[in-house]
């Protein structure tokens, strides 16, 4: 009765086709892209064991697969704050293998805790590559597949029931994710993976009588890069990624 398993399995087709590039211009020819094709089984794993004292305990492993899409494919060039973001007609999937262990305890009738570590390991990273052949300055983000990347980090939620009616829940997320591989690009190993904050928190009151509900919500993220180069430290002005609360 304490022991629980859990197995599943999913088939992924992707394939890209019709991809054509057309600006109208002698300058620069309508470009079509061959199509592409890939499939992949993925699965997962987990095991979750009660102990008593309402401690419980558990793990899984699991692989997965992501589709570049339409947009990352074929959009075409987008300019902000003078930065130009860009698709790439030849992206391929990314897959990833990961695995995590967590526990949950309750304590009495109000409080319960549930933490967790997580490692996730990609290839093919899909992310945005600074192409300084193309533009010196910076400016030009292209969407690349690096060799690899690396995703740990640790999760911590805390659910207390305050009073009768009235529930607060916060949840913490630290976030490590670099890149561990990248043949084109080789200085840029070790660099953290651009949009992925290393702090996140947030917090919920939840209120019920009768028939009235209502929430209070609040969610902080931390600096993060968008440059893959991790040279965007200067936060606070126009074009940055500043930490934020919402």
């Amino acid at each position: 009765d304490n022991l629980l398993l859990v197995f599943g399995a999913r088939y992924d087709y992707w394939r890209g086709y019709d991809g054509v590039s057309d600006n109208f211009n002698v300058l620069a020819p309508r470009t079509e892209y061959a199509p592409r094709a890939r499939n992949q089984v993925s699965g997962k794993a987990a095991v979750g064991y009660t102990l008593p004292g309402e401690w419980n305990l558990r793990a899984s492993v699991g692989n997965a697969f992501r589709n570049p899409n339409v947009f990352d494919l074929y959009a075409p060039d987008i300019s902000s704050s003078g930065v130009i973001f860009a698709p790439n007609p030849a992206l391929t999937p990314e897959t990833v293998v990961s695995w995590e262990v967590g526990m949950r305890k309750r304590f009495g009738e109000r409080t319960s805790v549930d933490t967790a570590y997580f490692e996730n390991h990609i290839k093919d990273l899909i992310y945005r590559q600074t192409d300084l052949d193309r533009d010196p300055t910076g400016n030009f983000r292209i969407n690349m597949n690096a060799g690899g990347g690396r995703t740990r980090g640790t999760e911590v939620a805390v659910q207390q029931r305050l009073v009768q009616g009235l529930q607060f829940r916060a949840t913490y997320t630290f976030t490590n994710a670099i890149i561990t591989s990248n043949p084109g690009d080789p200085t840029l190993v070790g660099k953290r993976v651009t949009s992925s904050p290393a702090h996140m928190t947030s917090g919920q009151f939840l209120a019920g009588r009768g028939k009235w509900t209502g929430s209070l919500a609040g969610h902080y993220t931390g600096k993060l890069f968008s440059t893959d180069t991790n040279t965007d430290t200067v936060k606070g002005v126009p074009g940055s990624y500043s930490p934020y609360f919402a």
